[in-house]
């Protein structure tokens, strides 16, 4: 399966003790364990979890669009989005595009 990794984080703080780079060990170590094939790895720093207008957010959304993705990897929920909306809304709209988003601290109940 071909995968795209995603991390963010919104803090000055956040960026100094370097959490993007431990978050995507974490994706990777599970990309790894899963047997993924790691297309993408996508970073935005700087940004709040607020708004789905993020340019690697943006980026993974057309990789996913494109059909160049099977799952999109999150260390969490709140990584992706810290909005209920926003998180639907990329959810949703990954699944739309036959990808799974898969979070790996939080498993989503993906079940009809």
């Amino acid at each position: 399966m071909r995968a795209a990794l995603y991390a963010r984080v919104s803090s000055e703080r956040q960026e100094r003790e370097e959490t993007a780079q431990s978050q995507l060990a974490s994706l990777r170590r599970h990309a790894d364990a899963k047997g993924y094939q790691v297309v993408a790895e996508c970073v935005d720093e700087g940004f709040s979890g607020t708004t789905a207008v993020r340019p690697q957010l943006d980026r993974l959304r057309e990789l996913a669009r494109s059909g160049a993705l099977d799952v999109a990897l999150f260390n969490a929920a709140d990584r992706l989005a810290r909005s209920q909306v926003v998180l639907m809304v990329v959810v949703e709209e990954l699944r739309q595009a036959g990808v799974r988003p898969e979070f790996v601290n939080l498993p989503l109940d993906d079940s009809p």
